[in-house]
């Protein structure tokens, strides 16, 4: 498994050449764009067709969704829609998807094998799996890395299943992330930023026309960090997104957006959850055990490399003042190498943990020796493709707004696993030593798997009066995976195959009685299919027999229903926007993984309701705010255990994991005087169970955060300060681990934009 550090003295020669050019076209570009208009090109007439602006002023709830196939604003969905718009990601100084989504109440992250707050991107929505469920500009993100948000114009979550939208998968939700695109204004702006941590980061964003209708635009990003209050885990990356747009401001415009992102980092899989002898309920070792929250029980040599180029096309055509037609293509590929320590605790390592004799010593037994949960290398590649038409008039005397349209795509993944040729040795508890020499033999396995998906959708929102409506929607889609694993030394190829259809729809009635006043009530499906995960998990379909002797790769698509009554309705003409929901959501069929990437059950029954609350806007002059709440009511209504299986007493009646049962986010600023910016806000989520027998548990989060800027016309000074009591928090869970976040932390920056 060869390894090259993009930011060592021996780093490639493609490396040396990417970065030179990517500060090169920094220095040219930027030159241009500040250069000044011609006079002779000012004076041609330039006839442009309807104007779309996106995104101006503090109420996002006035934001379109960007999606052809969810017309209309937030506010129009009948359905919970958080978002988190430039302005939030500037202020807060948000360096990742991560980051973006610690605004937005009831997400969790997960962590675990190619997964984790440090370890690529694993969320979860109302406490429900979405590691699968990431899209780009509506487009499904088939990769498995950490995003960072240098080329993000803002970041929507859809709240409940929505599979008539996205397509498989959304149980808990869908995060779409939209991307900064070429416009008509001529802008340059470049951000130099470091802070704690050997935190280190420069950003630009360049953007000219080139003609009366077409602009490019460039993106870029450098960054190094070492996480505050862990010991070795650092990330180094950098990423280049270039774009074109034609027919910017005309009825038919084309975008082409290309996003280049190369990441190195040491994982980290946090510290165990341990139970001590005598007692019922597992915490931390860093809550129960002495353990400090810096320590790290990986290696110096563990390493989590990618490389993802990202394509994106996207066709907008307004036929008519009442037929438009879109469609977007996506091409991705992705490749990862991954080493990763996380350690287990035996009896005697336990006894001597809690024993409360400095005589003793406990020791950490390393895991990952398997060829299935060791090191591995991928290679990943996705396209797709969705067709979109939009027709809003009237038939019949009552205007519908009909959508119709296709949804194919292709992902595949080759991935070859590895054992470790000599034992790693055991780790101290307390003091545990991250130097070790280890040997990685040859690929022992490989795993080769193909999905393919193909959908039809069509929805109708009909008007029965200006201010009455309902929408009835349909999603019919087919999705085939084909998985063989190959044992090296024999040549053995063991192949693997499953096909689900799935019908997924949704309906709502929606009653708007002025511009700024929405409510709803929406019923909606959502299926997951055996094998969905073919890039996120090494093993996707298995022969793992299950409920009844059946083969997991037989099992029904795991199915979710949502039933939600919300009001959105905005104050101080427009200014501020509000919203609220009840809502209900029913999951059977529920699968679940053995933490290493292999499904283990499926079978249970899941509910969980609650209520949420949001707000966005300016609330008087100058005070700015963004701020949610969810309440989540969980609970396992039906489990079994065991083959054969057998009703899991210890499971039915408790909340399920992960679904914190409050959680919130608050952000306001300020300005005292001209020029000055201040800015204070809080997240908070209560604690979680980390299984669904309630036996291990996580302590509730809080983190207190802060911004000062200072801002004149061309340039901005800013201190941004997070978790401010330096409070032991934790950022990423599984059932047998969890990753302490980072303590108190400060980034000071520098801006200048023309």
């Amino acid at each position: 498994m060869p390894r090259t550090d993009i930011f060592s003295p021996m780093r490639s020669r493609r490396d040396r050449l990417a970065v030179s050019a990517l500060a090169i076209a920094a220095t040219a570009f930027g030159a241009a764009s500040v250069a000044p208009h011609s006079a002779a090109a000012d004076d041609q007439p330039v006839q442009l067709g309807p104007v779309r602006v996106q995104g101006e002023g503090a109420n996002a709830q006035k934001n379109s969704t960007g999606l052809g196939r969810l017309p209309g604003s937030v506010q129009d969905t009948p359905q919970t829609l958080t978002v988190v718009p430039q302005q939030i990601l500037r202020q807060r100084a948000a360096a990742t998807i991560d980051d973006a989504l610690r605004n937005v109440a009831g997400i969790t992250m997960g962590v675990g094998e190619g997964g984790g707050s440090f370890n690529g991107d694993q969320f979860r929505i109302r406490g429900f799996d979405a590691k699968d469920d990431i899209y780009v500009d509506g487009l499904r993100d088939f990769g498995v890395y950490t995003r960072d948000a240098f080329n993000t114009d803002q970041v929507q979550v859809l709240k409940g299943p929505s599979s008539e939208v996205f397509g498989r998968g959304t149980t808990g939700g869908g995060i779409n992330i939209l991307s900064k695109t070429p416009n008509l204004k001529e802008s340059a702006s470049a951000t130099l930023a470091g802070g704690t941590g050997a935190y280190y980061r420069g950003t630009a964003d360049l953007n000219m026309p080139v003609g009366p209708t077409a602009a490019i635009r460039l993106n870029m990003m450098l960054h190094s960090q070492h996480v505050v209050d862990r010991d070795l885990t650092n990330s180094k990356r950098w990423g280049i997104a270039p774009s074109f747009g034609i027919g910017l401001g005309t009825d038919t415009t084309f975008n082409l957006i290309w996003l280049h992102q190369r990441d190195e980092r040491i994982p980290d899989y946090g510290v165990p959850v341990l139970t001590p002898p005598g007692q019922h309920i597992g915490l931390p070792v860093t809550e129960n055990a002495g353990v400090d929250r810096s320590t790290f029980y990986g290696f110096d040599r563990d390493y989590d490399d990618s490389t993802v180029d990202m394509i994106t096309g996207k066709f907008e055509h307004h036929a008519s003042d009442w037929l438009t037609f879109y469609n977007d293509t996506r091409i991705e590929t992705q490749k990862r190498e991954y080493v990763a320590t996380r350690v287990s605790c035996d009896a005697t390592c336990l006894t001597a943990l809690y024993d409360t004799n400095p005589a003793t010593t406990a020791f950490f037994v390393p895991g990952g020796a398997a060829s299935a949960t060791g090191p591995y290398d991928m290679k990943a590649f996705g396209v797709q493709n969705i067709g979109t038409a939009v027709a809003d008039g009237k038939l019949g005397g009552i205007r519908h707004r009909f959508v119709t349209g296709f949804d194919v795509s292709y992902q595949s993944s080759d991935r070859n696993l590895y054992t470790f040729t000599t034992t790693r040795p055991t780790r101290n508890a307390l003091f545990p030593n991250n130097s070790a020499v280890y040997g990685i033999g040859p690929a022992s396995a490989r795993n080769e798997a193909e999905g393919t998906s193909y959908a039809f959708f069509a929805s109708d929102q009909i008007y029965l009066t200006p201010k009455l409506s309902v929408i009835g929607g349909v999603r019919w889609e087919h999705y085939d995976i084909e998985f063989d694993q190959i044992t090296m030394a024999t040549g053995i190829r063991v192949p693997f195959e499953t096909s689900s259809s799935m019908v997924n729809p949704r309906a709502s009635v929606v009653y708007e009685p002025t511009e700024n006043q929405t409510y709803y009530f929406s019923w909606v499906k959502s299926a997951t299919p055996q094998g969905t995960s073919v890039t996120n998990l090494p093993t996707p379909v298995s022969a793992t027999l299950s409920a009844g002797g059946i083969a997991t790769r037989d099992l029904d698509p795991e199915e979710s229903t949502l039933y939600e009554l919300g009001a959105k309705f905005g104050l101080f003409d427009g200014r501020l926007g509000l919203s609220t929901a009840l809502f209900r959501v029913e999951k059977s069929n529920t699968k679940e993984t053995d933490g290493l990437g292999t499904i283990i059950s499926s079978g249970d029954k899941q509910r969980i309701q609650g209520v949420e609350f949001s707000a966005n806007g300016e609330i008087v002059e100058g005070v700015v705010v963004t701020a949610n709440y969810a309440y989540l009511d969980s609970k396992t209504l039906d489990s079994v255990t065991g083959t054969p299986p057998v009703l899991n007493v210890a499971a039915i009646g408790k909340p399920i994991a992960n679904a914190p049962k409050h959680a919130a986010s608050f952000w306001t600023t300020y300005q005292p005087v001209e020029h000055l910016s201040v800015g204070v806000g809080a997240n908070y989520r209560s604690k979680i169970w980390l299984n669904n027998t309630n036996t291990t548990q996580a302590p509730y989060t809080l983190s207190v955060d802060a911004m000062v800027a200072y801002e004149l016309r061309h340039v901005r000074f800013a201190v941004n300060a997070t978790n401010l009591t330096n409070r032991v928090n934790y950022s990423g869970t599984t059932g047998g681990r969890v990753v302490p976040a980072p303590g108190r932390a400060f980034i000071f920056s520098t801006s200048l934009a023309f």
